[in-house]
């Protein structure tokens, strides 16, 4: 059986090599970022969900749910800025699965995800934010798009990036647009990004036992 990636995996990877050595929520009682990140990632590829999910990821299913939802039967409730998200999707087949394998090294990888909104030239991502200042970089960071665009041989990708206040009211809506100039380079990309993944979870043989035998049961 082929080895699973998915965007999130390569996400959690580059979290435990980046996350910032200061204390969540700015309370000293709290872990940092840099010790609570080896400790999800090891979450992920046991595939231990007994940690409840948080408000912020909660919030985003709820805002997808109702998006996929206007689309599928439109009522044309809700803010003018919430319509907006729907005219992106509406029209667009909902998580599309995308899955693609490939061999690197000797041994079968699954690139593997679920597409927010396909469409036959561009792929579009729901995401949510409370970050007043959302940056473009950020976005552009994630092997998302890439592996995305790569399994569906499609050369656009958009973030449609809702931003939330504290009352978990829509404030803004920010586009985050990408386009794949060179298929050749990013597939050398995406296999350079696959090794390197690959390759700090190697160095723990726990990790890589549970990627082996947990993460990798699809």
């Amino acid at each position: 059986m082929s080895k699973l990636i998915t965007p999130s995996l390569v996400s959690a990877v580059r979290w435990c090599q980046e996350a910032p050595n200061s204390h969540i929520n700015h309370d000293p009682l709290m872990p940092t970022w840099r010790e609570k990140a080896p400790q999800d990632l090891r979450n992920m590829l046991a595939r231990d969900y007994t940690e409840p999910p948080g408000p912020a990821l909660l919030l985003g299913i709820k805002f997808e749910d109702a998006v996929y939802k206007e689309c599928k039967a439109p009522t044309g409730k809700g803010t003018p800025l919430f319509q907006e998200f729907v005219a992106e999707c509406v029209g667009g087949q909902f998580q599309r699965i995308t899955k693609v394998v490939v061999e690197i090294d000797g041994v079968e990888y699954c690139c593997y995800g679920k597409i927010d909104a396909y469409f036959p030239t561009i792929i579009k991502d729901l995401k949510t934010t409370s970050k007043e200042h959302v940056d473009p970089e950020g976005y552009l960071k994630s092997f998302q798009h890439e592996m995305y665009c790569l399994n569906e041989h499609i050369d656009d990708f958009r973030y449609c990036i809702a931003v939330f206040d504290a009352n978990q009211k829509i404030v803004d809506k920010v586009n985050v647009d990408w386009h794949c100039d060179d298929r050749e380079a990013l597939k050398a990309k995406a296999i350079s990004i696959i090794r390197e993944t690959i390759a700090y979870i190697k160095v723990s043989d726990e990790l890589f036992e549970l990627y082996n035998t947990k993460f990798s049961r699809y």
